[in-house]
């Protein structure tokens, strides 16, 4: 985490070695959208000292490397992209039986993840809402439900290697966040060969290619609701974006192109001294 990263800083400079400083979503952004001047403060103070002293920066995504290389003035050559990976022999597509009447999200339970929003956006569709994942909302998020009397159906936590076979049973993935940085639940649910939907913002807007592998919707529970009607009333629309969602992760992000990559950073920074 970087909030630790002092550690490797001072061990670089005690042994002489160079420094990467990878992270897989930026601190002082989501403090910054979550409203959180004084964490906002601090993880700025900590980056700045991480990333003015790395050799090498690695971030998931072309908004981070922006982010980075604007606001501390670190250099492109310095900025390298190594996207999350995901195991696409284990999330793959079965011949696992589909719900017909309800789809599925995957993650935790916060304010981020806009999940009042998806909830309300069930009112007036046939459809249900299963949830896996907890977190601080969980309470409020079943009252909500229970009172709109829309089926939610919040499953809790279940161990990542069962979620292939969980995203199997579902024709649809949605992620309405307010903001990401490389979701992944998104990535496994495109690589079991899911329809996926999710909102037009930082971190989901570079996975998602609008009406091509999947469909990108505005924050709003109107907007959520308009796109799970469109996906889950037309078999056939759903049915070549979940292909084309697993083409996109296996081509972009499997396992064997982000070792890639790695081993390229790697042989990158170690020519630096």
């Amino acid at each position: 985490q970087i909030n630790g990263s002092w550690t490797a800083v001072l061990a670089s400079k005690l042994y002489g070695k160079p420094l990467v400083v990878r992270t897989g979503w930026t601190w002082s952004r989501f403090r910054l959208k979550s409203n959180n001047p004084v964490l906002y403060r601090l993880a700025s103070l900590i980056e700045r000292m991480a990333y003015r002293n790395a050799d090498a920066v690695v971030v998931t995504t072309q908004d981070d490397a922006d982010y980075i290389s604007n606001r501390y003035r670190k250099s492109a050559d310095k900025l390298m992209i190594v996207p999350n990976y995901v195991d696409t022999d284990m999330f793959s597509v079965t011949d696992k039986h589909k719900y017909d009447d309800k789809f599925v999200f995957v993650g935790r339970l916060t304010e981020q993840k806009n999940l009042k929003n998806l909830i309300l956006a069930l009112q007036g569709l046939p459809y249900g809402l299963d949830i896996y994942g907890d977190g601080d909302m969980q309470e409020e998020l079943a009252q909500l439900a229970g009172s709109l009397k829309v089926r939610v159906d919040l499953k809790g936590n279940v161990p990542n290697s069962e979620l292939p076979e969980i995203l199997n049973q579902y024709p649809l993935f949605v992620l309405p966040s307010f903001y990401e940085g490389m979701p992944k639940a998104l990535l496994e649910a495109m690589s079991c060969g899911c329809a996926v939907i999710g909102t037009d913002v930082d971190g989901i807007r570079g996975l998602i290619r609008d009406g091509v592998n999947g469909i990108l919707c505005n924050t709003t529970h109107e907007s959520i609701r308009s796109a799970i009607e469109k996906v889950m009333k037309d078999n056939e629309l759903m049915e070549r974006l979940g292909k084309q969602a697993r083409s996109f992760v296996v081509e972009n992000y499997s396992l064997e192109n982000v070792i890639a990559d790695e081993i390229n950073v790697h042989k990158k920074v170690c020519n630096v001294r």
